[in-house]
């Protein structure tokens, strides 16, 4: 009889250690986070994500969730790629991780059974229709990317270094009138320097006349005392430079809307050829069938403001097209702004037209009032 070779015999034992090693790595570490089982009985993964270590958890509890806003939300909270309001998201109230049953609603960041008296219940959120992005002056009227709502309508937010002071955007570190928060006016006989009234400036200041200036970045003194800014700019070392809001991008001196701008289409100098149109940033011959050619845009007349029910129908400064309408705000869609008549505007929640009326609930403003 051949007797096994000592070498044969310590490969075999070898072998079957590894297949045991393997065996017991694979029920130890093998399961997806989903089926790995914590000493509780509960998921690992539902575990962390309760605790606040799931890896989703670690950039919300590391910035967003504490204040960090991330990649340009304002006063929203970036949450998995999107920007939301933890104050009345259900999907993401008081942390991007909070979810409420479907029979709560989210109010001040915690999910309760209904909203409070001072809240307006939109589906699951509850929301102050004055200054809710995401329900800007009526349920679901969201205002676009990197505008903010102000009293119950979407304006552009104030340039970098600015607070809005009722209908004004002002520099609360140089404004005499309304010196470290609004409201609060100089005397006569003293300036406003870095937020305090004072009976001078700060050596580093300009003084224009009541207002103590960095000039370098003040946008209501921008290089020099008698330079201001538009609302749309802000002051970068001493020059106004325009700011785009809503999704657009600078190429040049205008906010395009490269998604469907024939001029930037894709990117600023990418131009489309004549018989093309700038579909979701790529030039095409046509427009899908969802959308309408205008030009060599392809638009949603239904939700497009400067194409409203139509080609060219553009809204007017303040109203926001619903359903192929321009509405100003309001919790029953406002008063219809539109025809492209110049002169009118949305002022909160109703038209002021040529004439002078100003045009409420459903009326239509008309060239000499309301109708």
């Amino acid at each position: 009889m051949t007797r096994p070779q000592p070498h044969s015999t310590r490969s075999t034992l070898v072998t079957l250690g590894i297949v045991a090693l393997v065996a017991f790595t694979t029920l130890s570490f093998g399961c997806s986070d989903d089926t790995a089982v914590s000493p509780g009985g509960a998921s690992a993964n539902n575990g962390a994500a309760n605790n606040g270590a799931a890896n989703n958890n670690t950039a919300n509890n590391g910035g967003a969730n504490n204040g960090g806003s991330g990649q340009g939300c304002g006063d929203l909270t970036a949450c998995g790629g999107e920007c939301v309001n933890l104050t009345s998201d259900p999907d993401h109230c008081g942390s991007c991780a909070g979810v409420c049953d479907n029979t709560q609603v989210c109010a001040n960041s915690a999910c309760a059974s209904d909203c409070p008296n001072n809240l307006v219940q939109c589906n699951q959120a509850c929301a102050n229709l004055a200054n809710d992005p995401a329900h800007c002056g009526r349920c679901d009227r969201a205002c676009g990317d990197g505008v903010e709502c102000v009293s119950g309508a979407c304006q552009t937010p104030c340039p970098n270094g600015q607070t809005r002071c009722g209908d004004r955007c002002v520099t609360l570190a140089s404004d005499a009138d309304n010196c470290g928060v609004c409201n609060r006016a100089c005397d006569g006989g003293q300036v406003c320097s870095d937020g305090a009234c004072a009976a001078a400036c700060a050596t580093d200041l300009v003084a224009c006349g009541q207002d103590c200036a960095s000039v370098a970045n003040d946008p209501d003194h921008c290089g020099r005392c008698d330079r201001n800014c538009d609302q749309d700019q802000n002051c970068t070392s001493g020059q106004c430079v325009r700011v785009c809001t809503g999704g657009t991008t600078l190429c040049g001196d205008t906010c395009a809307d490269t998604t469907n701008d024939a001029r930037h289409c894709g990117d600023c100098g990418r131009r489309c050829a004549d018989n093309e149109v700038c579909d979701n940033g790529d030039c095409t011959s046509a427009c899908p069938a969802n959308l309408v050619r205008c030009g060599q845009s392809c638009i949603d007349p239904a939700t497009d403001d400067g194409h409203c029910g139509g080609c060219d129908k553009s809204c007017v400064d303040g109203a926001s097209c619903i359903s192929g309408i321009c509405h100003c705000g309001g919790t029953d869609g406002g008063a219809i702004c539109q025809d492209g008549l110049q002169g009118d505007a949305c002022n909160g929640t109703a038209c002021t037209c040529d004439g002078g009326d100003a045009c409420n609930g459903n009326d239509r403003c008309q060239r000499d009032g309301c109708d």
